[in-house]
């Protein structure tokens, strides 16, 4: 998963993440859960600020931005917990094959809590994707007619 600081959308940076190889696969991804990670660095002793991710769908003058994907109250933590599920799932519901994208808003923020959404990799922000497993299909024909305590054997 990669993260990227992208462009700009009303003064906000936009973030998106991409997939490599992951998107490759032919069933597609069933996530389970997806959280958005964000660092922000606090300047004040007892800050209070509330962090929203919003979808942004389009690109140039035909982006907009679409339903919340999550929100966090600042609390003392260095990195913000969004939960971002539905808006993964939806991604991934589409393929997963153009970014995720998010924009970031922090209302309370104003000069007191800097987001750390792009330079070094290690404060970069992070989708955490837990991914739902798939139940295992079966290759080859059965033939169930002498099956020993309910399982299903081949027969040649």
């Amino acid at each position: 998963m990669l993260s990227v600081a992208g462009e700009t959308l009303n003064g906000q940076r936009l973030i998106e993440f991409r997939l490599g190889h992951e998107a490759e696969s032919e069933q597609g991804l069933a996530v389970a859960r997806a959280e958005l990670l964000v660092r922000a660095e606090v300047r004040s002793r007892r800050p209070r600020f509330t962090l929203w991710a919003f979808t942004v769908a389009g690109n140039g003058s035909e982006t907009r931005v679409g339903p919340l994907a999550g929100a966090a109250r600042g609390a003392g933590r260095a990195w913000q917990r969004l939960d971002v599920t539905r808006a993964a799932r939806q991604w991934a519901a589409r393929g997963a094959r153009a970014p995720l994208r998010l924009l970031l808003d922090c209302s309370g923020c104003a000069g007191r809590v800097r987001l750390r959404l792009g330079g070094a990799a290690a404060a970069r922000p992070l989708l955490r994707l837990t991914l739902a497993a798939r139940a295992a299909r079966r290759r080859r024909a059965l033939d169930c007619d002498a099956a020993a305590r309910g399982r299903c054997c081949r027969q040649t």
